[in-house]
């Protein structure tokens, strides 16, 4: 082995200290240069653990699939590497081979996944969610787990793993674990921050300050990092605006009009005749501003991110949310694309609507009310959902609009309030079980966990009018549950359990709670966000029409939705095709009769 320390020390190798990735020294060969006869003179060394893992659970096999080595993965494999070992990211090699697009590495793992005959031992990572199962098949026996292959016996044990396999990070003190999760969540908001700066630099009646939102911030973000949200907070337009309440009276939107008049020159073009603020041309310039900071040279000269030009900076259609990708490099997440929402609002700490009285609700306490709301560049008529496109392609700059905007009673002007710095906080107040509960209800509901539904059959032939659509169609709860509605759902068992948790209750417990309440709700149709109760979250979809057998079906796949869901978390279905039909009819009658009394 003389030679082999010789090898290594040409590449500055210790075998008493790791890198800054924390890799050992083996990973460390892997991932230098193709060298197969180093790796076999190292193998044929008996003190050589091939199989050890570094702290983001990456082995020698995972380094080689992940670069592309083929050589190094044809030894390791014919030396016997494990191929089944799970990374941090819950990936095999064969997985870290596939999405870095090493198909013959793949293909390598692959065969010889089948060739070696190894120890058949029930883990949790052998589990997947079928493709699709028919609702006959739910009929059958009202407990979905018998219908689920490879489903873990001891759910609340796997509940424990899902959380600690998929859930990015908690807002305790971060392990070692999760230092390059933290490197990400840092690295990105600098980088925000800097785009900011320069749109600065651009013009001074753009400044401002960046606030991260969404479940990364609340500490129940699940799965990779890679999803980031931002609201751009506009500080000059803050300054030089006054809130002001529509008339009539609406909790959900407020106007912004400019304190002088009239009004600054400088501001003209994002001013109406009233003195109003009008979004949609300072989205315009704000919008060419982002992409030109983009491609700032400096931006991207340092540290582990990068940006492809190709991946251009896009506005989401029918809202005002500019997205783009970037890339992070590092050992956990070997190559991850990220992407990026930012959201531009005008942000008054502590201001909420008038008539809104937070206070009144239970859980919130005086920091979660000075908090308060956003005011996100978001209209009424959402006249952006029209002229959005616009934005991708040409920016058309609108210079004195004198639009006469009494007929139509500010709707162009009435900006969306949003409750989100609120929820921020009240979230995370909660003691960390409540966290880990919504984490986890976002979990059940993905579909590597929760399966498809096939609606095989017509309900009931008495009522077979009514659910004629439903037939053949698919259910996804994975896209048919609302994160919004369980985060939501999680505040109100909060509100009915308290702060004081019995030391024997688990997440599990709480999660199955959370979907009872949401289903309690929308069959009622009273959900409604926890911080702005006059808003409801229900609605069939985006067509303004429905007929009486559409909606039906609506009401049948949501109710399935829910109940594959509970199945999942250990509760059993209905054993009977009439009580989905009770279900949706209560449901429909209670809906007309809250537009009703609305």
């Amino acid at each position: 082995m003389d030679e082999v320390f010789e090898i290594l020390k040409l590449h500055n190798c210790d075998f008493m200290k790791r890198n800054r990735w924390g890799r050992m020294p083996f990973q460390c060969i892997i991932n230098l240069h193709p060298m197969p006869k180093l790796i076999e003179k190292m193998l044929n060394n008996q003190g050589v653990d091939m199989d050890s893992q570094d702290i983001y659970g990456s082995t020698a096999l995972h380094f080689a699939a992940y670069n592309g080595y083929e050589e190094q993965v044809e030894l390791l494999l014919e030396y016997g590497a494990n191929v089944d070992v799970v990374d941090s990211m819950n990936d095999t090699p064969i997985e870290t081979a596939k999405r870095h697009g090493n198909f013959k590495c793949m293909k390598l793992i692959f065969d010889a996944k089948y060739l070696y005959v190894r120890e058949n031992k029930e883990r949790f990572p052998l589990y997947k969610a079928s493709e699709e199962i028919t609702l006959s098949t739910l009929l059958e026996n009202p407990n979905l787990r018998e219908h689920l292959h490879n489903f873990p016996k001891d759910f609340q044990q796997y509940s424990d793993y899902l959380l600690k396999a998929r859930r990015t990070c908690t807002l305790a003190r971060p392990s070692e674990e999760h230092a390059e999760d933290n490197d990400v969540i840092a690295a990105v908001r600098h980088h925000i921050e800097q785009i900011c700066q320069y749109v600065n630099e651009y013009d001074s009646r753009f400044r401002m300050t960046v606030f991260p939102t969404g479940s990364t911030v609340e500490g129940t973000k699940v799965g990779r990092p890679d999803e980031f949200d931002f609201v751009l907070c506009l500080e000059t337009i803050g300054r030089y605006c006054v809130i002001k309440s529509p008339e009539p009276y609406n909790q959900v939107y407020a106007l912004l009009q400019f304190k002088d008049y009239p009004v600054p020159e400088g501001f003209l073009s994002f001013s109406d005749s009233e003195g109003y603020f009008q979004s949609l041309p300072f989205l315009k310039y704000l919008f060419r501003y982002i992409k030109r900071a983009l491609n700032e040279r400096q931006l991207w000269e340092k540290g582990n991110l990068y940006y492809r030009y190709e991946d251009k900076l896009h506005v989401i259609s029918g809202k005002p949310v500019f997205n783009f990708q970037m890339y992070w490099i590092g050992s956990k997440y070997k190559q991850i694309a990220l992407s990026i929402d930012l959201v531009p609002a005008v942000y008054r700490r502590g201001w909420w609507p008038e008539k809104a009285c937070p206070e009144s609700m239970r859980l919130v306490s005086d920091r979660v009310k000075d908090e308060g709301c956003f005011l996100l560049l978001q209209t009424k008529n959402n006249d952006f959902n029209y002229e959005w496109y616009y934005m991708n392609d040409i920016i058309n700059d609108s210079v004195g609009n004198t639009q006469n905007t009494t007929q139509d009673t500010h709707g162009n002007n009435m900006l969306r309030v949003s409750v989100a710095p609120a929820e921020i906080s009240l979230m995370k107040s909660l003691p960390e079980i409540y966290r880990r509960a919504y984490a986890l209800a976002k979990i059940a509901k993905s579909a590597d966990i929760c399966p498809s539904v096939h609606i095989d059959r017509p309900l009931l032939p008495k009522v077979y009018r009514n659910f004629e659509k439903a037939k053949n169609q698919r259910v996804y709860p994975s896209n048919d549950i609302k994160s919004y509605w369980l985060k939501n759902c999680t505040f109100f068992v909060a509100e009915d359990l308290g702060l004081d948790i019995s030391e024997t209750t688990t997440p599990l417990d709480i999660t199955t709670l959370i979907y009872k309440k949401l289903a309690e709700l929308s069959k009622s149709w009273s959900l409604k966000p926890y911080l702005l109760p006059h808003l409801r979250l229900l609605e069939y979809g985006r067509e303004h029409s429905y007929s009486h057998k559409s909606k039906h079906t609506i009401l049948l796949k949501r109710k399935v939705c829910l109940d594959v869901v509970l199945g999942i978390l250990g509760e059993p279905l209905p054993k009977h095709e009439k009580d989905y039909c009770k279900w949706v009819e209560d449901s429909f009658h209670l809906e007309r009769s809250s537009v009703t009394t609305t």
